[in-house]
């Protein structure tokens, strides 16, 4: 801290370390600036110290944190950030060297998981999260289809008769009478014609 508090660039960032960090306290702006800048990895230049820092706080400014919330989770992104991609550089400079290449190589993607997370985390609390669909246990028949979301039921519809149905006769019953064939005991019943009261005659 001491070698970068001489670099003009980051003394210009650190004028306005309330919109960096989302808070207008002082103690807690120098707290998340000092942690912020030890999470970076330096080289050996003090230029490419003072660059990266100065990177570092322009990101935070980006990401314009309302709160002390945000600013802290903006910080812990930064840090996030830069640990996936120095493993990713240094991933790419293992050469020949496979088993280096591949230990980077699983750190930087354990970083970005993390990282998409505190991105996922800082949209909620923003309100910009997607909204969530909660499913329990769904039952389709064969030939069914299931539908996640709202359903809108529609009323039965009404059969309407038309206005001239014709109307079909009802069957009515037709008073019968015995009528003798010889026997005594030989009984046939036979309808009476419609309209008609007597008797059909033998034929």
């Amino acid at each position: 801290m001491s070698q970068l508090s001489e670099n003009k660039s980051l003394q210009n960032a650190l004028s306005n370390l309330g919109a960096i960090f989302g808070t207008s306290n002082d103690d807690v702006q120098i707290g998340l600036l000092r942690q912020v800048v030890e999470a970076l990895w330096f080289p050996l230049s003090e230029d490419e110290d003072g660059s990266r820092a100065v990177a570092a706080l322009a990101v935070l400014h980006e990401m314009k944190p309302q709160d002390i919330f945000e600013g802290l989770l903006a910080s812990q992104m930064v840090g996030t950030h830069n640990a996936a991609m120095e493993c990713l550089k240094r991933a790419a400079e293992a050469g020949a060297n496979v088993t280096g290449a591949e230990v980077n190589l699983r750190l930087a993607s354990k970083f970005l998981a993390i990282y998409l997370q505190q991105l996922d985390g800082l949209n909620r609390h923003r309100g910009k999260g997607a909204p969530q669909v909660n499913v329990g246990a769904v039952n389709v028949q064969s030939g069914g289809q299931a539908i996640v979301g709202s359903v809108e039921a529609k009323p039965p519809r009404k059969h309407k008769r038309p206005a001239h149905e014709p109307r079909i006769p009802a069957l009515t019953s037709s008073p019968v009478i015995p009528i003798g064939l010889g026997g005594a005991n030989e009984l046939i019943e036979q309808p009476l014609g419609r309209g008609s009261n007597e008797p059909i005659g033998d034929a």
